[in-house]
């Protein structure tokens, strides 16, 4: 079974009408998975704490970590969660793409029931990326794999991004490549933020930018060494 597992905090109202279209097309879309939501209280949210809440709560064999304001395409995750049981990966990214939608299309989608998307057009969107690192967000993990990596680390937790990249250098040490499932998509709706520099953005709380930045270098250190990253998670809170 998949179980579905999403990180969410309550404080900002337009995340948390996206959270419910987006709940509502997860429960249309994947009727026989199971969803499990985790939270976290903490001042600046710590998605990887809200993520591992979820997994302790979790019974499938499969984990899909799905953000709370992404719908990824059904027939992607299908088709990796097929793959991972077949060829024995432990990862998997199921999209190869991904579509961020400006608020105008995001609007266009709250206004109707939560149904898997049809067409998007490019030129609308806030961005669109074939580029597997701004997905890394969106992966499916055996269960087994998500224990031998000791799931996400916690110690991201001075501020907004990267606990989900590095995790996926720890899968890639760990466990092996990925299987990638081209012809895919995730869409990704348009919420308020705050914007912070380069790209990046600041959950409220953040006191610093590039605040997980000491952390992130040390995965960077380590990846594609499978000694060093299993030294680097053994400093993970458990």
């Amino acid at each position: 079974m998949i179980s579905i597992l999403t990180g969410f905090t309550s404080d900002d109202p337009t995340r948390t009408a996206i959270w419910a279209w987006v709940r509502g097309y997860y429960a249309r879309t994947f009727p026989d998975a199971e969803h499990v939501t985790g939270e976290s209280h903490a001042r600046p949210f710590n998605k990887a704490a809200a993520l591992n809440a979820a997994a302790r709560k979790a019974s499938g064999d499969v984990f899909l970590l799905a953000d709370a304001d992404v719908c990824l395409d059904p027939g992607g995750v299908r088709e990796a969660a097929a793959s991972m049981r077949a060829t024995g990966a432990a990862w998997a990214f199921p999209a190869a793409e991904v579509y961020r939608l400006s608020g105008q299309q995001t609007a266009a989608a709250l206004a109707r029931p939560p149904a898997p998307f049809g067409a998007i057009s490019k030129r609308d969107c806030r961005w669109h990326s074939t580029d597997l690192r701004k997905l890394a967000g969106w992966i499916m993990v055996t269960r087994g794999a998500w224990e031998t990596t000791g799931g996400m680390d916690e110690r991201f937790a001075e501020g907004w991004g990267c606990e989900d990249a590095c995790f996926t250098l720890a899968l890639a040490a760990l466990c092996g490549p990925p299987a990638v499932i081209a012809g895919y998509r995730a869409v990704h709706l348009e919420h308020d933020a705050t914007p912070g520099p380069e790209g990046t953005y600041r959950w409220p709380g953040q006191a610093k930018d590039y605040a997980n930045l000491e952390l992130v270098n040390r995965y960077g250190a380590a990846a594609g060494n499978a000694e060093a990253m299993r030294a680097l998670i053994q400093g993970q809170p458990r």
